[in-house]
């Protein structure tokens, strides 16, 4: 399905807000999001999609790759890019991660091995932001995981002016306050002569449906250490899903 485009530089693609239930289950609710922008029938729940991902050995710690083979498994197209093809032992710095890393490391890095004959596509790449906006404009929605106490959001802070952009964080800067979180971004628009993008964030807390950043701010939040730059580019459904229309 194309993208609503008002000019140029205004694009927001018509996907759909799921809401997660729990602390753990975002990147589930975002999968949901791209499949039923997919799919006449919508024929999951979050609770039904959670049981196939149960089925595949997913647990309450969701890893991008996981939810790689989740979207295929239920027929979505996509490419994962990473900085790292793997699991990073840094992200142990990482408080976020330290109570479960042991046990998700294993299961994760099994994927990452057996990521060829699970028909997942996986490359290592830091993605530019302009791929990531002329994938929105040109293909479908894409899934990034951010630094939820990096976000930043217009319509959410009414009023406020963003604060500034610091240095884009690298590898050996880990932060106490990191919250792994999963969004859909969806679109990007000008305002005030600046680029926002436009994101779907599954939280609860969020009343509107479509959030909007800075694109220095999302960049900022997407870059954070813990990850990797993780993004997940919907190229649309595959054989056996119900799609809609992409004329």
């Amino acid at each position: 399905m194309p993208p609503s485009e008002q000019s140029p530089n205004d694009v927001l693609r018509d996907v759909p807000i799921v809401k997660q239930v729990s602390d753990w289950d975002c990147g589930i609710a975002s999968a949901l999001m791209v499949m039923r922008y997919y799919s006449d029938g919508a024929d999951k729940n979050l609770d039904e999609l959670k049981a196939v991902g149960k089925g595949l050995g997913m647990t309450q710690s969701t890893w991008s790759i996981e939810l790689c083979q989740l979207l295929t498994e239920c027929h979505i197209d996509n490419r994962y890019h990473t900085i790292t093809l793997g699991v990073d032992p840094d992200l142990l710095k990482q408080t976020y991660y330290q109570d479960r890393f042991d046990e998700d490391a294993v299961r994760v890095q099994n994927l990452f091995e057996k990521c060829d004959s699970l028909g997942l596509q996986v490359t290592k790449s830091d993605t530019p932001i302009g791929d990531l906006l002329e994938h929105v404009k040109h293909t479908g929605p894409v899934l990034a995981l951010v630094d939820s106490s990096c976000l930043w959001c217009r319509r959410c802070r009414q009023g406020q002016a963003p604060p500034p952009v610091p240095e884009l964080q690298s590898a050996s800067a880990p932060s106490t306050s990191y919250v792994g979180h999963y969004v859909v971004v969806v679109g990007y628009c000008r305002v005030d002569g600046s680029e926002e993008l436009r994101y779907l964030d599954p939280s609860p807390n969020i009343e509107h449906h479509v959030c909007c950043a800075p694109v220095g701010r999302f960049e900022h939040a997407r870059h954070a250490f813990g990850t990797d730059v993780d993004t997940i580019f919907i190229d649309g459904a595959g054989p056996g899903h119900s799609n809609r229309s992409s004329s």
